[in-house]
């Protein structure tokens, strides 16, 4: 079932509003699509079934970075490749290049005619097929980028986040009603002059839970570091929790929609082991700009991480639109999670 799911998602990205390469395709050539995308998206048996069931092969190549990702679509002028999945501000810099064009060709020429006319109109039709909008089945409004986005995991040198790459192994050990788990094998990381660190991730989340667990250790780490937990932010006076004493950190966000039309997301994490700092830390301004997609900053919660241990903590959100309502009520769920980790309930007989 999740192979056939995997699946039909590629056939919808193959139909939707994604982006293509600019070069016109012969007919002879509409039997083959060449995919570009991160690494470990696409696993090749459902790559196997999507051929056997449309009789179009598929040519895919694959990337660690949204930078090699960009210079390469650049240097082939977009011609290259038929599709091309990544971030969402790597996406937006090659259509601003003109290395890439949306599907929905007539649509795309309507709002271009618009702009010229009638830029109200413009804006209506742009958001009426847009999936960062919420028209009630579903949309993509939380922005990431190249940061630690909704709670993910970092060794730190000195007060330099040393980010995870895209993971290059993957195994689920549950797979529901009641719980999903997965283990991810990440590919290494570069940790003072040491080319060989291996994180390995294991995220579970219940059912009914806002939050995932999720244990971290480091293979090949041969001294203590600094580890944080991030929440990328997305405006730099936004709505900030950072409670190391307690705990836990939150942050409210506005969603890509800034208008209030998606609603906010509340995010948080929960930890629970010491928290040695937990603060915001904004990003200068060229960094800002030229590598983490427009992102202002992360809240960080700051532990320590011994070699050979396991760093466990908590991450997760909740929507304005659903059961949580408010930044008060969120808090309020997040500091008794961090109570509850801390002081786990405990059985004897």
């Amino acid at each position: 079932m999740k192979k056939k799911i995997v699946s039909m998602i590629l056939c919808a990205a193959l139909a939707g509003s994604m982006l293509t390469g600019c070069g016109e395709k012969k007919e002879e050539d509409n039997k083959e699509l060449v995919l570009y995308t991160w690494e470990g998206l696409f696993p090749q048996e459902v790559l196997t079934d999507f051929e056997d069931e449309t009789g179009i092969r598929i040519i895919s190549s694959n990337f660690d970075s949204n930078e090699t990702m960009f210079e390469k679509v650049q240097q082939s002028d977009g011609k290259d490749y038929d599709l091309v999945i990544g971030d969402d501000y790597i996406i937006e810099q090659i259509v601003n290049n003109g290395l890439a064009k949306e599907l929905d060709k007539e649509k795309r020429a309507r709002i271009a005619e618009l702009k010229k006319t009638d830029p109200k109109a413009a804006a209506e039709l742009q958001n009426a097929i847009s999936y960062h909008i919420d028209h009630g089945y579903g949309m993509d409004c939380y922005a990431v980028g190249p940061t630690l986005g909704c709670g993910t995991a970092a060794l730190m040198a000195g007060d330099t986040i040393i980010y995870p790459y895209c993971y290059r192994t993957q195994e689920i050990l549950d797979n529901g009603p009641l719980r999903f788990t997965v283990k991810l094998e990440f590919n290494p990381l570069t940790v003072r002059g040491d080319s060989n660190v291996v994180e390995t991730r294991v995220i579970t989340l219940d059912a009914g839970s806002y939050l995932n667990k999720t244990v971290v250790s480091y293979t090949n780490l041969k001294e203590a570091m600094p580890v944080t937990t991030g929440i990328v932010l997305r405006e730099p006076d936004g709505v900030v929790t950072a409670d190391a004493a307690n705990g836990y950190i939150t942050y409210v966000d506005p969603t890509t929609d800034r208008s209030g039309g998606n609603g906010k997301i509340f995010i948080g994490a929960a930890f629970p082991s010491l928290v040695k700092e937990a603060k915001t830390v904004l990003f200068p301004e060229k960094e800002k700009k030229e590598l983490r997609g427009g992102a202002d900053g992360h809240v960080l919660a700051i532990s320590e991480y011994e070699p050979g241990s396991e760093y466990t903590y908590y991450w997760g959100s909740a929507w304005d639109k659903a059961a949580i309502k408010t930044v008060d009520a969120w808090n309020a769920y997040m500091a008794e999670y961090a109570q509850k980790v801390r002081t786990p309930l405990t059985v004897t007989y």
